[in-house]
């Protein structure tokens, strides 16, 4: 593809081209289901809601638990193999499947760039980084239980469900901080405290720059909490019951 412009000079006129390359596809929004029993990724245009694509993400046993995305990746970690499945959003395919230390039990999973992300092992109270491009990876030990976490403001937050061995809340949980540029796995930094019955699961950072945690308490029992935390002064600053 050329583009050329005419300019005008004394009287004459002169063509230059300029050689472009093609524009790139315009930016797509699209929701990303995990469908835990179906061991597939539905993708879900905005635009188009009633064009859903489906990506398997291997054999029925897999178990995938969560699902992380960036841009146009999405890694889905998967306890019933302790490995991780990439996958490529723009593409529509699973593109590679990485294994993780055997009893991993893994649960959440972070992109903190393009090729590098960060998945929870529950059943070994550590966090590992993984090169999506080479597949190497590297553990740190945060706290007990880890399930999900979040990147945001150069930091991981992770979330310690602190669970026993029977899957019930322990005492209360904490979120480690993992600065992931300190070293080739990361460090930990700090730690935030969280008010209520444990067994935190679930969190999101909202539009105000705050991180929500859902704490689940003891199955059981209808003791369920909500957390508000502040990742830059790194405390809690409400907790919700009900």
């Amino acid at each position: 593809m050329s583009l050329c412009f005419r300019i005008a000079l004394g009287g004459a006129a002169l063509c230059a081209c300029a050689e472009t390359a093609a524009p790139p596809p315009a930016p797509e929004e699209v929701v990303v289901v995990l469908n835990t029993t179906g061991a597939t990724l539905s993708l879900i245009p905005v635009s188009a809601p009633a064009q859903v694509s489906t990506i398997p993400l291997g054999a029925a046993d897999v178990q995938p638990v969560s699902v992380a995305t960036r841009g146009g990746t999405a890694v889905v970690p998967l306890q019933g193999r302790d490995a991780i499945a990439v996958v490529d959003l723009r593409a529509g395919q699973l593109i590679n499947t990485i294994a993780l230390q055997p009893g991993s039990g893994v649960a959440g999973a972070a992109l903190v760039d393009d090729s590098v992300v960060y998945v929870s092992n529950s059943s070994l109270n550590s966090i590992t980084r993984v090169d999506l491009a080479t597949s190497d990876t590297a553990s740190l030990a945060v706290g007990n239980t880890p399930q999900q976490m979040v990147f945001t403001r150069g930091r991981l937050l992770v979330l310690n469900a602190n669970l026993d061995s029977l899957g019930k809340p322990a005492g209360e949980s904490w979120i480690s901080v993992v600065d992931p540029a300190a070293s080739e796995r990361g460090a930990l930094i700090d730690s935030i405290p969280l008010i209520g019955p444990g067994n935190a699961q679930f969190s999101a950072v909202a539009s105000d720059g705050l991180l929500y945690v859902i704490q689940g308490g003891d199955p059981s029992i209808d003791q369920a909490r909500l957390s508000v935390v502040d990742p830059v002064r790194r405390q809690e600053l409400a907790s919700f019951g009900g």
